[in-house]
């Protein structure tokens, strides 16, 4: 709708004024006469300035939709004393001319249909009365707190008038993407030894197995000893397969860093809300440590359990981290099943994976494998939320993050979580490999 409440106001007070003058015609003294004089002014006056910003607008709309509808966007970092850096949105427009006396303002759709907030296009003309150069553009902050892919479709393009009362739209298609990547949060120094090689050059300080002992099988041959038979394999299948014997190499030059984002079924049911702020908790600290151990000597090979293609024109650590921020929960690849024991030194797991596959990965670890494990409630964590006097008497933010941690206290699916988490936490403390918890 064109007309937007300004309009509808300013009607309801010129009726209201108009009623008071006609209820008063009467009234012959010389003060009356004045205002009645001083009144017609700023009505002609009013009526002037709105018929030629309306008129502006129009034209102006008009001369957009027939030009063209191309609009520029792109995005950049920009560093402020008080909040440190900020994501800023830059949008430009060239066959486009400001009304006279009125605006032009968008806003963006992106994802399913979600709306950014509407802010100006001609900062750097505000004060202009009337700029005769088409086109506007204009830099704004926008906030996008999801560590994940927006893709942008569309914009919508408001023409106004001076008062407002009048707002013409114009939809314009957009193929944009933006991948929103994970920040670096402060975590204690990370070591790690690898375990893979593609060539011997770097000597590590334990040495690795290599094709040995629980590592791999082969069928019993006459020569091999009866006692690398594995009998749990023979019952099953009936067939005699022995161990390899194990080498011990001292020569590794790729840090294996394995992330998971299974999320077992029966977590599935957690409101989407719940389980993206766990995933921008989760690839935060993925991230942070992944960027720690670039800090070592050693080539660190990111593997997901997802394909993912990051942006090919980006540098190798932001082709990492744009590959983090690409990743979503899923139900396909079982951790236990992708993760290979040879090559692993570094391998992330989270409280929304079953104990029983903690359990089956756990038997194919060994001492040389370094477990992270994170808690995926701890974000939901605030001190207002942990003391519900002091919410009587500190009102929380409103923001989205507040009102989640507010109401993760009455999630069902928090008690499951927690009970998953305690079991996980036993298993990980028996296991041979090291484990830290985050």
């Amino acid at each position: 709708m064109p007309l937007r409440l300004n309009f509808f106001i300013f009607g309801a007070l010129a009726f209201i004024i108009y009623f008071f003058i006609s209820e008063n015609k009467a009234e012959t003294s010389s003060f009356f006469g004045f205002l009645i004089l001083m009144s017609k002014i700023a009505v002609w006056l009013i009526i002037i300035l709105l018929l030629v910003s309306f008129l502006s607008t129009i034209i102006s709309y008009f001369y957009y939709r027939h030009a063209g509808n191309k609009l520029d966007i792109h995005f950049f970092e920009k560093e402020t004393r008080r909040k440190g850096k900020r994501l800023k949105l830059q949008a430009s427009i060239a066959n486009i001319f400001k009304p006279i006396l009125g605006s032009i303002s968008t806003r963006f759709i992106y994802n399913n249909l979600d709306l950014s907030q509407k802010f100006i296009l001609h900062k750097k003309h505000k004060r202009k009365f009337l700029s005769l150069r088409p086109g506007v553009s204009s830099a704004t902050t926008i906030h996008l707190p999801d560590i994940k892919e927006y893709q942008f479709k569309g914009a919508l393009i408001y023409f106004e008038d001076l008062f407002r009362f009048f707002s013409l739209a114009s939809f314009t298609k957009l193929n944009e993407q933006f991948s929103n990547l994970p920040k670096k949060m402060n975590i204690s120094e990370v070591e790690s030894e690898p375990k893979a090689t593609d060539a011997e050059e770097i000597r590590i300080k334990k040495l690795r197995r290599v094709n040995g002992e629980w590592l791999e099988y082969k069928k019993f041959e006459a020569a091999d000893d009866i006692r690398r038979i594995v009998w749990k394999v023979f019952a099953k299948n009936r067939e005699l397969m022995v161990r390899q014997q194990e080498t011990l190499n001292p020569f590794a030059s790729h840090i294996y860093f394995y992330l998971s984002f299974y999320n077992d079924n029966e977590k599935s049911y957690l409101h989407p809300s719940h389980l993206q702020l766990m995933a921008n908790y989760y690839k935060n600290v993925s991230w942070s440590v992944y960027d720690a151990l670039l800090q070592q000597n050693f080539d660190i090979k990111l593997i997901v359990d997802q394909a993912i293609k990051p942006n090919a024109a980006s540098s190798d650590d932001e082709s990492k981290a744009e590959k983090i921020s690409l990743c979503d929960w899923q139900q396909d690849t079982h951790v236990q099943d992708w993760f290979d024991p040879r090559k692993g030194s570094i391998i992330f797991l989270h409280s929304l994976i079953s104990s029983h596959d903690v359990e089956e990965l756990l038997e194919k670890c060994d001492v040389h494998t370094k477990i992270f494990y994170v808690d995926l409630s701890k974000p939901f964590v605030s001190d207002v939320a942990k003391n519900w006097l002091k919410s009587i008497f500190l009102k929380p933010k409103q923001d989205e993050l507040s009102q989640l941690q507010q109401t993760w206290p009455f999630s069902p699916m928090k008690y499951l979580i927690q009970d998953n988490h305690k079991k996980n936490l036993q298993l990980l403390n028996e296991t041979s490999a090291e484990v830290e918890i985050i």
